[in-house]
């Protein structure tokens, strides 16, 4: 099954020091670190988005990529930690939930899920029933800093604040169905998504064990 994800923070109006700490993925056991697997990149023209990407070449890509082999994972949470002002770590904990187990692949990238052209693929839409005025803007997980960043979604988000009302954990719970493997590798409906050879690997006997557990 390939896993493609999107750990992401939304800066909005706030120009902060942002870094990366790392990405954890259970029940898989991923552990991925800032500046050994992992790099924080800009890969759309809203400057103001960051992803986690692979520490492979110079190119933004969009994301990571999870390749458990033949081993289906219904349930997964990413745990990711953010550093603001250097020093304040703030953590995204998403909840994804597969709705399906008609194809071998999920995306939280929710472009990824609608109906294709023939040039495209000729995909039929895989968008399950969303709520009234959601978009993937508003819909798709992602950590901010400020607490009115909830009033522009539309998902199920529970925020945790500090003393000055600032973001210190975000907990998210997604929803996503299954989609056909060769979307995640189509060049030319996103030239940004991360490639094959880049995925990481999830031992065959490993996935298996940690996804009936």
């Amino acid at each position: 099954m390939l896993i493609h994800i999107t750990p992401r923070f939304y800066t909005g109006n706030y120009a902060i020091p942002l870094q990366l700490v790392d990405v954890t993925v259970e029940p898989l056991g991923l552990v991925l670190r800032d500046g050994v697997d992992l790099v924080m990149r800009q890969p759309f023209p809203n400057k103001r988005i960051y992803v986690a990407s692979r520490k492979a070449g110079r190119k933004a890509m969009n994301g990571l990529l999870i390749d458990t082999g033949t081993a289906r994972v219904k349930e997964f949470e990413v745990i990711t930690r953010w550093a603001v002002f250097a020093d304040d770590v703030v953590t995204h904990r998403v909840k994804h939930v597969v709705l399906d187990d008609e194809f071998d692949a999920v995306s939280t990238e929710m472009a990824l899920w609608h109906a294709m052209c023939e040039s495209l693929g000729g995909w039929e839409s895989r968008m399950p029933a969303l709520p009234a005025n959601a978009s993937p803007a508003s819909h798709m997980p992602r950590m901010a800093i400020m607490p009115e960043d909830r009033d522009q979604r539309t998902g199920d988000v529970v925020d945790k604040l500090n003393g000055a009302g600032m973001l210190t954990e975000r907990l998210e719970v997604f929803t996503m169905p299954t989609i056909q493997p060769e979307r995640l590798q189509n060049r030319r409906m996103d030239h940004r998504l991360p490639q094959l050879q880049d995925a990481f690997m999830i031992p065959r006997d490993q996935a298996g064990q940690r996804a009936a557990a």
